[in-house]
């Protein structure tokens, strides 16, 4: 009879979520993983502030990290293609989850791969495409991708990063955010199914802010003056968000769009058509001086990656803020 009650006592007992050790790739994922976890939980991230995502070099402890994860959850191999193989290798017994293949939101293809090449020119023109000194290329965010190879002293087109046909920059729509986080919470039910209501619950709840933090932040962007992008990174947050860039200074995959290309964003800036230069955070670009001289054309900064979030902030939500600020401050041609 002790024994029978021994064991069905054990049988009733509740089970409990686990507190698991989950990597990933960018701090805006991992700021997502981290509302929905468990608070005990140990969430990795591997990028540094101020890395490039699509090149970094992994640290030994990185790979240390990998090996021992329960869970993997990244943006895909569209951002970090670095981080692809060492999953394979290191990260057998986690469970991986790319964001990018994950149902219930709305990829948006990558403008590169639209077959729109009338603007590319001979990438041997590129030095005349930036007409300024490599040592000013250090950036903190997808600047750093647009200039890294130079700050390295390398032609950059060389190290321009194909990310294939979907924009990986997802995470800057916050429709996408609440679709991932639902994604992130269906992973670590799968990998601890004790938890599964918990993480789902979280998951709902911060769904729930994120939207209602988008709803608060579009007064904000309504009216503002036309814009030139380091890049084509951010069709994400201009599509929700009801805006249009009137350039690009490098396309979706960081490659140049020529020297005739920049020349006309020169003319579009001297003419009055354009408010604001935009780069990332970081040292100003060569380029930027280059459109900019001369005139009184205002040069604002972006912040996709979040590297100057104040560490007591909530992270996700401060990146989104902070953005839709910067994006505001762009006043005036239109």
């Amino acid at each position: 009879m002790i024994r029978t009650t021994a064991i069905l006592t054990i049988a009733a007992a509740p089970a409990f979520a686990q507190d698991l050790t989950i990597v990933t790739d960018i701090a805006p994922v991992q700021a997502l993983v981290q509302g929905i976890a468990t608070p005990g939980a140990d969430v990795d991230v591997l990028l540094p502030p101020g890395a490039s995502p699509h090149d970094f070099s992994m640290r030994p402890s990185d790979a240390a990290g990998l090996s021992k994860a329960d869970a993997v959850i990244w943006v895909g191999a569209g951002l970090t293609p670095w981080l692809a193989r060492p999953i394979d290798s290191l990260a057998g017994g986690a469970l991986v989850t790319s964001l990018l293949e994950t149902p219930g939101w709305e990829p948006r293809e990558n403008a590169a791969h639209m077959g729109d090449d009338e603007d590319h020119e001979d990438h041997d023109d590129h030095e005349g495409d930036h007409d300024h000194d490599h040592d000013d290329h250090a950036d903190g965010g997808h600047d750093k991708h647009d200039d890294h190879a130079a700050e390295e002293g390398h032609d950059d087109d060389a190290h321009a990063h194909d990310h294939g046909p979907i924009d990986p920059h997802a995470w800057l729509d916050p429709v996408v955010a609440e679709a991932w986080s639902l994604a992130i919470a269906e992973a670590l039910a799968t990998a601890d199914p004790d938890g599964a209501e918990g993480y789902r619950n979280r998951a709902i709840a911060q769904a729930a802010e994120i939207a209602a933090l988008a709803d608060a932040l579009a007064p904000q962007v309504a009216d503002i003056g036309a814009y030139i992008l380091p890049h084509d990174a951010y069709g994400y947050f201009e599509a929700r968000f009801g805006l249009d860039h009137a350039g690009i200074v490098h396309d979706a995959d960081d490659t140049s769009l020529g020297p005739a290309h920049l020349a006309g964003l020169r003319d579009m800036v001297v003419t009055g058509q354009v408010a604001c230069i935009y780069h990332e955070v970081g040292p100003v670009p060569g380029w930027v001086n280059t459109l900019a001289e001369g005139t009184d054309v205002q040069v604002l900064t972006l912040d996709p990656l979040g590297v100057e979030v104040a560490e007591e902030a909530a992270f996700y939500p401060a990146l989104l803020t902070n953005l839709a600020q910067s994006f505001a401050a762009c006043k005036g041609a239109s």
